[in-house]
């Protein structure tokens, strides 16, 4: 077999293993099911990023994709794969431990000051929302989870935005609420940002 052919038959075993269609592979990966259709058929071979793409995916290597495996076993679902559970896991516990972090810092803060100047200043919370709102786009950014990227980065960005403007609505001493009419025309154009449908590609 030639290479065409080894990553032809290593992407649909992979593909049918998971019980995955042509099309919804294809919108994992931003391309068209007539690229996926051509990759499977030989016809043209997926460039290294989209093949570092597949790999991730299916939790194997490139170098699995590029090597033949016509007599060995099926690959195993994703499904049953421990080593993406674990990875997913990790994931959430990272993030969990940094977004404590940063609460933990934000209530020593507040202490710290009670104890040195004896008053109370609950903006220190209200600043560990932004804050979060950081690390839960720049995590949601580096792990990207299929279908769920964009409505999470969503979610973020709208934290920030508003627990900005309440800190500068809180620092101001409460007198004008019109800050927060800054915050509508941000929100807008986020949610529109979201709308956006990417053209796929078809190679």
């Amino acid at each position: 077999m030639n290479i065409k052919e080894i990553i032809a038959a290593n992407i649909a075993s992979l593909r049918t293993a998971n019980h995955m269609t042509q099309l919804a592979l294809a919108e994992k990966l931003c391309y068209s099911d007539k690229a996926v259709s051509k990759w499977e058929r030989g016809e043209s071979i997926p460039d290294i990023a989209v093949l570092k793409q597949i790999a991730d995916l299916f939790c194997v290597t490139v170098d699995y994709i590029i090597t033949d495996h016509t007599k060995d076993p099926a690959p195993p679902p994703i499904s049953n794969n421990e080593e993406l559970k674990i990875k997913r896991s990790n994931r959430i516990i990272i993030t969990l431990l940094s977004l404590t972090g940063v609460w933990f810092l934000g209530l020593l803060a507040f202490v710290l000051i009670w104890i040195i100047s004896r008053r109370v200043e609950p903006v220190i919370f209200i600043c560990c929302l932004p804050a979060c709102s950081l690390i839960t786009l720049i995590f949601g950014s580096i792990w990207e989870i299929p279908g769920r990227k964009r409505i999470s980065n969503y979610l973020s960005i709208t934290l920030l935005i508003w627990s900005a403007l309440l800190i500068v609505f809180v620092l101001t001493g409460g007198a004008s609420w019109q800050y927060f009419l800054l915050g509508i025309p941000p929100q807008i154009a986020l949610t529109l940002a979201i709308l956006i449908r990417f053209k796929r590609k078809n190679k």
